[in-house]
């Protein structure tokens, strides 16, 4: 790793200290070298001292540079190796979200940013954060009027409380349309408990309710049209010999509900008359 600057201003003084004391020693041993052989002058002395010295600077200089160049490669190279795996990370993600068909969302709650992925605002017919920006209030906006207030009160709720998020409700499509989608959420939270960043996904569940939608009008008029003709009806569940009985069946029979008049094959054939037991359950088996 680079050195902090703690470590460059020691490592520096060092170096300043280690040139100074090895100044001092040439200059001991060319005076100690004059006196014993005074052929140079002092001059002659301080040139050579200075050479040495220099020498020495330009020497300890190229070693540190050489360091200084090798612990900068190895950070480069660390730095490489972590982008290249921040990448394919960010490259597993995009498969991994555009493959499930969901739309993320992630809010940073302290910066009050809000960021939805392509896929959320596909799903709502948008392009990019020109048609639908990333502010709480482009997803808030777009809630149906049935749902906003109980919605909102439960993504409060999330976030102040951690109670799940997991609700149902109806957004605005770019195109005026109303669209049904299941949204599920988790936060993260400080030692205090605070949520500080929430994340989620949203998934498109239309046409699931229109088929429930579908489903519960279709038994709407079966009760409707059953109840007004008074006859008595009954189902029978083969692979789980399960037999079901309409009220009005039970009604007929004098009985009021499932404690009087079981749902099983049984309650049906106890009541039937000696003589027609053998050719009904007869007629009924084949």
């Amino acid at each position: 790793m680079v050195q902090s600057k703690h470590q460059q201003k020691r490592s520096a003084s060092h170096i300043k200290f280690l040139i100074t004391s090895i100044y001092f020693i040439i200059l001991v041993l060319l005076v100690t070298s004059y006196v014993l052989k005074p052929g140079l002058s002092l001059g002659a002395m301080f040139l050579l001292s200075n050479f040495f010295l220099l020498s020495l600077m330009l020497a300890l200089y190229i070693r540190s540079e050489a360091k200084r160049r090798q612990v900068l490669a190895q950070e480069i190279i660390r730095l490489k190796a972590r982008e290249k795996s921040i990448i394919e990370s960010e490259q597993r993600f995009v498969l991994t979200t555009s493959g499930s068909g969901n739309g993320l969302w992630d809010f940073d709650i302290p910066g009050q940013y809000f960021w939805y992925s392509d896929r959320f605002r596909q799903l709502l017919g948008y392009e990019d954060e020109d048609d639908f920006p990333n502010t709480l209030e482009s997803w808030s906006g777009a809630l149906h009027p049935e749902d906003r207030n109980p919605t909102l009160k439960a993504f409060n709720s999330h976030l102040e409380k951690g109670t799940p998020y997991d609700v149902s409700y109806r957004l605005r499509t770019k195109q005026g349309e109303w669209k049904w989608f299941i949204a599920r959420g988790e936060s993260l939270r400080n030692d205090f408990g605070k949520a500080y960043r929430a994340a989620g996904s949203i998934a498109d569940i239309t046409e699931q309710k229109r088929a429930e939608e579908a489903l519960q009008e279709s038994e709407e008029r079966f009760a409707l049209t059953t109840a007004g003709s008074g006859a008595g009806l009954w189902d029978f569940d083969i692979p789980r010999e399960y037999l079901w009985y309409s009220d009005r069946f039970r009604q007929l029979l004098g009985y009021v509900n499932e404690e009087d008049f079981p749902s099983d094959l049984q309650s049906w054939g106890d009541i039937l008359h000696p003589d027609d037991l053998e050719p009904a359950t007869t007629a009924f088996k084949t």
